[in-house]
């Protein structure tokens, strides 16, 4: 639908009566096409009766409560001499507010006591010359108070299309209007669809094909480099765009801002591709994300667990039944459980190059970003990328692993054999990730039963366990989220010895770093001098330690120290998502706040005693909570 050449062919017809309507889902361009394209067409166009150019007065209905506000727009609109940017507050703010704005002082001083004078007097017949004019009512769906959308019709009706045959344009998603029946403030009710009858010469369906992602880009012109570079990446931007079913174009400037900024701190992304497209995925998915409504600053939990998912991605993505089997296991985590579903809905498991970056998923949903972070990180994407190069660096070993259990890709028999031998050197020789052994396993099974090799599991049971030896002492540095997950969904490689050697392993790293994060949480809650470091909330050391193991590191505090742990479970009480984590260890609370008391009971020093009461009445507080 030329949507352009139909507005035109309207505005030149003086037989066609009624107001067009553009009618299309929101965010996806509309008022920008207004904006962008339909008028300056329009005032291209000259009135053949006046021989005058039209000129187009564009009226925003969002928020308006009267219908005599649609008054205060369109007199801002033909009297230029007025429209700055305090005058753009006053049609906000009501009729009455603009009668006072215009016998302000100033205002008189810069238009004209008699021109001020004479703007007061004027009623809206005095406005209803409008033989040059087109208009154009954007919003019709975001009315304020009481007033409903027939009003307004018929207003815009009643005074423009019947009475002065002046051609206009109405904005609107038509599906958060349809079948709609508002009362009027007369105590009748109006039928939308009636009264669009009367009103609405044509529906014109908007769609966002017509603002194309070309037209976006453009808008960056000014920024030459960033303009250069978004556009090299222009095919990359339109299929992340397009996959990912998202058509609000506000959303889409947001990402592009975001990137923009990410680009103004490293502005050797240009020579950056594989980069550049992972930091363009990612901030594009999360940008809908937050958009949607889905995330917000109350969550940045969800970042490092995202992080701690990308790396084992592709493969996980490539069992799904993994993610069935194992989500009611993690249930209780609702950052995991985000995770899970993001990567589903948007299909992560084909999209090697996606990456999360914690930093950018911070900025997206609090607008700061801390760039020491997102160097750290782009620090740790290349050395992540030369580790996982296999086959000559064509394919990561994740996306191999992927490849050959789909089996669906191979251009021959060669090409699989190719791709399957080097699976089995990485077992062989250790240098695939010890967790990802059960996986291999797996695929060897598959391409098995599919028919695709003749050699049974049980044949390569050995090189499994020397592999898996070797891997545990390349990979034993590995993050304890990775291995947190992983522990939940290794799964069997159905070679017992194997099964063991990760299971051992699981627990020892997990073992050591919840020793490093409970030492690390108490010389934090140590910390009393004006140098001390915030605590944080990303880990609860009751969950892992006893309530008397807890007492034993807290016991010999001072006051300040003592204050610092009233600070620690205060700060669980304001957030509710904190205080749910502590719902499983109620009773180790109750059993830490009867040590505390103990403690206070027999102190002497009057301070102190005090402190210590504060201390338990806040793990009281929380337990409440919990009840």
């Amino acid at each position: 639908m030329d949507i352009l050449k139909i507005i035109v062919q309207y505005i030149q017809n003086d037989r066609l009566e009624g107001a067009l309507m553009i009618n299309g889902e929101w965010g996806i361009g509309k008022s920008t096409y207004w904006r962008e394209k339909i008028k300056p067409e329009i005032e291209k166009l000259q009135n053949p009766k006046t021989t005058k150019k039209y000129k187009c007065i564009y009226v925003s209905l969002n928020g308006i409560q009267k219908t005599d506000e649609i008054h205060n727009q369109i007199a801002i609109a033909k009297l230029p001499w007025i429209k700055n940017k305090a005058s753009k507050i006053t049609y906000s703010l009501g009729s009455a507010f603009l009668g006072i704005f215009l016998r302000l002082k100033s205002v008189e001083e810069r238009i004209g006591s008699q021109s001020a004078d004479a703007f007061q007097k004027m009623s809206l017949e005095d406005f209803l010359n409008f033989e040059n004019c087109i208009l154009c009512f954007d919003d019709l769906e975001r009315l304020g108070g009481q007033l409903s959308i027939g009003e307004v019709l018929g207003y815009i009706n009643t005074h423009f299309i019947e009475t002065n045959k002046v051609k206009t344009m109405i904005i609107a998603n038509e599906n958060e209007l349809k079948d709609e029946k508002n009362e009027s403030s007369s105590g009748g009710r109006y039928d939308y669809l009636k009264i669009k009858e009367k009103t609405i010469n044509r529906t014109l369906l908007f769609t966002e094909s017509q603002v194309s992602l070309y037209e976006l880009i453009n808008q960056y012109k000014e920024l030459s480099d960033f303009h250069s570079y978004i556009s090299q990446h222009y095919d990359y931007l339109s299929k992340v765009i397009s996959g990912s079913g998202h058509k609000n174009l506000r959303t889409i400037i947001f990402s592009l801002d975001i990137i923009h900024q990410i680009f103004n701190h490293r502005n050797r992304l240009a020579e950056e591709p594989s980069l550049s497209k992972s930091i363009i995925l990612f901030s594009i998915l999360i940008s809908i994300e937050f958009k949607l409504g889905h995330i917000n600053s109350t969550q940045l939990c969800f970042g490092p667990k995202l992080a701690a998912l990308s790396e084992e991605i592709n493969v996980l993505q490539a069992r799904s039944e993994i993610i069935t089997q194992k989500q009611q296991s993690i249930k209780s985590a609702e950052e995991t459980e985000y995770a899970i579903n993001f990567f589903n809905k948007y299909n992560i498991s084909q999209r090697p190059e996606y990456v999360a970056f914690t930093s950018i998923f911070n900025f997206v949903l609090t607008g700061e970003i801390t760039f020491d972070d997102l160097d750290r990180e782009i620090e740790l994407f290349y050395k992540n990328e030369e580790a996982n190069k296999v086959l000559n660096g064509s394919q990561t070993k994740m996306s191999l692993l992927r490849r050959l259990n789909w089996a669906n890709d191979f251009k021959d028999e060669n090409d699989l054999c190719i791709a399957f031998n080097e699976m089995i050197r990485l077992i062989t020789e250790g240098d695939l990730q010890y967790f990802y052994y059960p996986f291999a396993a797996e695929t060897i099974l598959n391409l098995y039963q599919k028919g695709l090799i003749s050699e049974e599991l049980p044949k390569f049971h050995a090189i499994f366990i020397s592999g898996i030896k070797k891997s545990i002492i390349k990979y034993s540095e590995e993050k304890s989220e990775m291995i947190e997950l992983h522990q939940e969904r290794s799964g069997s490689s159905q070679i017992p010895e194997v099964d063991q050697l990760i299971k051992e392993e699981f627990d020892r790293v997990l073992s050591l770093e919840i020793n490093k994060k409970v030492d690390k949480f108490f010389q934090v809650i140590e910390q009393t001098d004006d140098t001390k470091t915030e605590i944080k909330y990303d880990f609860i050391p009751l969950e892992f330690i006893k309530p008397d193991l807890f007492f034993d590191r807290i016991r010999h505090f001072n006051c300040m120290q003592w204050r610092r742990v009233e600070d620690y479970f205060s700060g669980i009480l304001r957030s509710e998502y904190l205080i749910s984590q502590n719902r499983d260890i109620k009773e180790l609370n109750i059993e830490l706040a009867n040590l505390i008391e103990g403690l206070k009971n027999i102190e002497t020093d009057k301070v102190k005693k005090y402190t210590l009461a504060t201390v338990v009445n806040q793990i009281k507080h929380l337990i409440s909570k919990l009840e």
